[in-house]
């Protein structure tokens, strides 16, 4: 079999048109960089450019590996999809990437670097809550600095939950809220479905009621095709987050299909008005990101380990929504990609 190689700057332009069409997270480039990352520091003998399959699968476990590092996750696209990468980077393409590579990394580090550059604006703008210090601090900046930049823009949604979650988290903890289930005393039921309902409750022995602080808890990962909680608390009530100006009739959707439990709906803003029609049953409120603007700055205001707990609550959760913000300043820094006098590939 003849094992040619593509030129450099054939090379270059397929691997540029990659990193061009790659979405938020960058698993094909990572993939990609990883494998020429062993392939460079020796761990990965079995290998053979030539050969896909020696690297399809392992490739997607090195890239696994750096992708729960920098977000949490890993891809979760049809192995078709994900092997897409090799048509568009083939054995020839490869072999010559690896050549580049094999001196000092220079091609694994531009990699990471045009992904950093695609990031900064990310980085940039949770550094502002996430570096030490609670002076000035004001979340409607943070709001603004997400909406200010396309690369930002599209994870203001998840900037919200998180915002959301700790708000509330914190407004109930300050208030002092708790919840209590008990059974009804004269409740009379056979002894084994009893005993279920005691196990259900949460009964410890002696008592005659569970009682617990009030909480606000994240809902399983959500998108735009389905109908997912994205937020929700331990006393029945579910928090929808819309990122978004909502007219009184998408409120009203939103809340209709989550009937019959209560909603608390969180937007952008209401536009328009309900014009005197009666909202539905289970609409407990509507809350906008002026509201929690505010309502964040009277925590300010009040000061003390009320607000330094709101603080530390909001970066806790901003680091695990967003672990790439610190991860990936910290992965360049380990692999010298950060030294421009060895990694630029030119």
């Amino acid at each position: 079999m003849l094992r040619t190689k593509a030129g450099i700057d054939d090379a270059r332009h397929r691997l540029d048109d990659v990193l061009r069409k790659s979405k938020a997270e960058w698993y094909k480039p990572i993939q990609v960089a990883e494998l020429l990352n062993r392939l460079r520091t020796g761990q990965a003998p079995a290998v053979n450019v030539y050969d896909l399959d020696s690297y399809r699968n392992l490739s997607k476990q090195w890239r696994n590996d750096v992708c729960i590092r920098l977000f949490g996750k890993t891809s979760t696209s049809s192995q078709r999809y994900q092997d897409d990468i090799w048509q568009a980077l083939q054995p020839p393409v490869l072999a010559t990437l690896d050549d580049q590579n094999r001196p000092d990394g220079r091609v694994e580090s531009y990699i990471y670097r045009r992904y950093a550059a695609s990031q900064e604006s990310l980085v940039t703008a949770l550094n502002y809550v996430l570096e030490p210090g609670e002076r000035s601090f004001s979340l409607k900046e943070l709001f603004d600095r997400f909406a200010s930049n396309t690369s930002t823009r599209k994870s203001q949604d998840r900037l919200l939950e998180c915002v959301v979650t700790c708000l509330f988290s914190s407004v109930l903890q300050v208030a002092n809220a708790s919840v209590t289930v008990d059974l009804a005393p004269s409740a009379t039921l056979p002894g084994e479905v009893r005993d279920l309902a005691v196990r259900l409750v949460g009964y410890s022995g002696g008592t005659s009621a569970m009682n617990s602080d009030a909480k606000v808890m994240r809902g399983v990962a959500t998108n735009s095709a389905d109908g997912g909680i994205d937020a929700f608390t331990n006393y029945g009530l579910i928090i929808q987050v819309k990122n978004t100006q909502l007219k009184p009739a998408q409120v009203r959707k939103i809340v209709s299909e989550l009937a019959p439990s209560r909603v608390v709906v969180v937007c952008g803003g209401i536009s328009g008005r309900f014009n005197g029609e009666p909202l539905p049953e289970n609409l407990v409120a509507c809350v906008t990101k002026q509201e929690l603007s505010n309502c964040f700055a009277s925590f300010a205001v009040l000061g003390g380990e009320a607000y330094r707990v709101l603080l530390e609550s909001l970066r806790f959760e901003l680091k695990k929504e967003f672990p790439v913000a610190l991860e990936l300043p910290k992965l360049l820094l380990e692999r010298s990609y950060i030294d421009p006098g060895s990694v630029e590939w030119s």
